[in-house]
């Protein structure tokens, strides 16, 4: 289930050497947008969680529109409507692949699925950045937990390659402080 060495058994590189187990937090209406974005993590090197991508998940796919009708109090009372095996099998899933990232990207706009996920990481203490921008009128002041507040794909993109960079560079002092104790 779910990290790309898991799915295909290749050995991936990341930039840097450095392969993060990345796990996209997101909404479904952003499908294309999380796809685009996992492609473009695994061509750099990372293991990608996309619960988007049925190669990810060893669930089916649920997208909203597979289960059309909203919650109505009125209507239903919520465990009974909440209790779908199928949504039940998604957020096991979806929790087993957050234990096992290195980081959790809260792809913005998304809901309250997307950011319990997100929330549910950085409570673990895994490294998390939020990208993009929230829906007009909407704001979370719980994003300052994450390590990075990014525009955008590209400068999520950046933000890895410094990260790389960093520990290159921690690796090499601390080879070199070896290298000298001997």
């Amino acid at each position: 289930m779910g990290s790309v060495r898991e799915i295909t058994g290749e050995k991936v590189e990341a930039a840097g050497g450095e392969v993060m187990n990345i796990y996209i937090s997101s909404s479904w209406k952003q499908r294309e947008r999380v796809r685009a974005l996992a492609i473009r993590l695994r061509v750099a090197g990372h293991e990608v969680y996309d619960f988007t991508d049925p190669a990810c998940r060893n669930t089916v796919e649920i997208p909203p529109e597979r289960f059309p009708e909203q919650f109505d109090p009125s209507k239903h009372v919520y465990h009974e409507y909440i209790n779908v095996p199928e949504w039940r099998s998604a957020v096991e899933c979806n929790r087993q692949a957050l234990e096992l990232c290195n980081l959790c990207v809260l792809l913005l706009p998304c809901g309250n699925d997307a950011h319990a996920d997100w929330a549910y990481a950085v409570g673990a203490g895994i490294r998390s950045a939020v990208v993009g921008q929230p829906r007009a009128g909407e704001r979370t002041p719980s994003h300052m937990w994450a390590d990075a507040i990014l525009p955008d794909e590209s400068a999520l993109m950046s933000w890895l390659a410094e990260l790389a960079a960093e520990k290159s560079e921690h690796d090499r002092v601390a080879d070199l402080a070896d290298a000298a104790s001997l």
